[in-house]
């Protein structure tokens, strides 16, 4: 068994309130959930309006397959408009 984690550090644009960027956090969780199927937090940055430090793990069997997933998930918030990529790491346990 392998567990993948990615974390990421995104900056959300043109949020104004703490409630504004709960929105666009639930609507990312929901997407990436779906598509990715992964489990998804916030780790931290959770008081900057514009800022975000978010976790995702995935467990499988190969290495290979978490990575390969986890990497396609951070091109994903690396293509996306609605949130810029500012840093990215992938780790396994």
């Amino acid at each position: 068994m392998v567990i993948g984690i990615l974390q990421i550090e995104i900056n959300i644009p043109g949020i104004s309130s703490l409630k504004s960027k709960r929105s666009v956090l639930k609507g990312i969780y929901a997407a990436v959930k779906k598509e990715y199927n992964v489990s998804v937090s916030e780790l931290g940055a959770q008081d900057q309006l514009d800022k975000s430090h978010l976790g995702f793990a995935q467990i499988g069997t190969s290495r290979d397959v978490v990575h390969a997933s986890l990497t396609k998930l951070a091109d994903h918030f690396a293509a996306s408009r609605t949130v810029d990529l500012a840093a990215q790491q992938i780790e396994f346990l």
